[in-house]
């Protein structure tokens, strides 16, 4: 029934948190689909480093006997080539299976805490909702009180055509928004436990969120900085070898 209701009365901590996790996730899927498309370019280079080695063979076996110094330095260089296939196909296993597969589960740390946020806002709307009901019943008792209940005329015309005694009619209705008023009263005071309850366990919940994300974050990123550091040395160890040689 509250499935489309909102928090009449959000805690201003709570919007801020909002704010800042639409925008962790927006960026969280920009870099994810970013790095989607790094691996799937780097698949293809390495395809086509792959099919160079192989070209480059060839081309070492025909002129081999022929120009022994060519075949040689040939060698040396698919050699280069061969390492460079390999390092990105390496680093690609990294990010496909291990970075990506980190932005992924951060981004299921992020849709978590919305759930539980939005959980807490049900709690909220509850409290806010019986709140309503509460205000709407004393408003109800009153106006009887007064002499204005009977927000419905005609139902009091049809009670007063059926012979029923009014004066007992209004006690009667009186009495019944007395005991409703009572149970709202004490229904209301354990909904508002629960949502300030539930508030603080939820911040909780947030600020271990938040410690787990920022060391996670920052262990992936050093992670994928060692990881092209490791790549990049080792191809320009190769070429540095393939240099010398030729």
């Amino acid at each position: 029934m509250n499935a489309f209701k909102t928090v009449h009365k959000q805690n201003e901590e709570f919007t801020e948190i909002r704010e800042k996790s639409d925008k962790l996730d927006r960026t969280v899927t920009k870099i994810d689909k970013l790095f989607h498309k790094v691996v799937k370019k780097n698949d293809s280079m390495s395809e086509d480093y792959t099919k160079l080695g192989s070209n480059l063979q060839e081309l070492q076996e025909l002129v081999t006997g022929e120009n022994e110094e060519l075949a040689a330095k040939l060698k040396i260089f698919n050699e280069g080539v061969t390492q460079l296939s390999y390092g990105l196909q390496d680093l690609t296993k990294y990010l496909d299976y291990e970075y990506i597969v980190d932005l992924k589960d951060l981004e299921h740390y992020i849709d978590s805490m919305r759930q539980l946020i939005k959980l807490k806002d049900q709690k909220q709307i509850d409290y806010e909702e019986l709140s309503d009901y509460l205000t709407r019943s004393i408003k109800e008792k009153n106006n009887l009180i007064s002499g204005y209940g009977g927000s419905n005329f005609f139902a009091n015309k049809l009670e007063e055509l059926a012979g029923i005694n009014q004066e007992a009619s209004r006690r009667e209705k009186i009495n019944k928004l007395e005991g409703k008023i009572t149970s709202l009263t004490g229904e209301l005071e354990n909904a508002k436990k629960v949502a300030d309850g539930f508030e603080q366990e939820c911040l909780k919940e947030i600020d271990h969120f938040e410690s787990v994300k920022t060391a996670e974050i920052k262990k992936s990123l050093g992670s994928l900085a060692d990881h092209h550091i490791e790549f990049y040395e080792r191809i320009l160890e190769a070429w540095e070898k393939v240099d010398d040689s030729l």
